[in-house]
């Protein structure tokens, strides 16, 4: 018969077994969550007005797979996000009316007139670039003469270079 003494030390032993176990799995499941999201612990956004963004990614540790799935959401919200920031900054101190240009050019229109938008012709080529946004605003033109004068340049290049 056993006695009070050792029946005591092997619950004692299968308590202390139980508790291990239980520390294992949650590391296990740690791990785990890790592995296959990618995602360290969450470090609280530090608020900028309206909104916040933290991403924190070991992408060392992440399977490939998964990590190409989050790199390709991530592409995609940035585009949209670009696309959509593109549009608003473009319409952006635009008014109804707009100034020609070519105004004041030869075979275009006099100079001063303003035009209803939208216009005929823009070009982003010749655009000036806020040096903030790093976005381009595009040149306005009324007529297809602007269009006229590039490709008469470009033939002048060309010429000139011998081509």
């Amino acid at each position: 018969m056993r006695s009070a003494e050792s029946i005591a030390k092997q619950k004692q032993t299968l308590a202390d077994n139980k508790a291990r176990e239980i520390e294992r799995q949650n590391k296990r499941e740690e791990r785990k969550l890790a592995r296959t999201v990618g995602i360290r612990k969450p470090v609280p956004p530090v608020p900028t007005g309206r909104a916040a963004l933290v991403i924190d990614v070991d992408w060392h540790g992440i399977p490939m797979q998964d990590a190409k799935n989050l790199y390709a959401e991530l592409r995609r919200q940035f585009e949209a996000a670009g696309a959509i920031l593109n549009a608003r900054a473009m319409t952006e101190g635009t008014s109804e009316f707009y100034e020609c240009f070519m105004a004041g050019k030869d075979k275009c229109c006099p100079k001063g007139n303003k035009y209803r938008m939208p216009p005929r012709g823009q070009d982003y080529e010749n655009g000036s670039k806020d040096p903030r946004t790093g976005l381009v605003t595009p040149v306005r033109i009324c007529s297809i003469r602007f269009q006229d004068l590039l490709i008469k340049q470009r033939r002048e290049r060309f010429l000139g270079e011998g081509n």
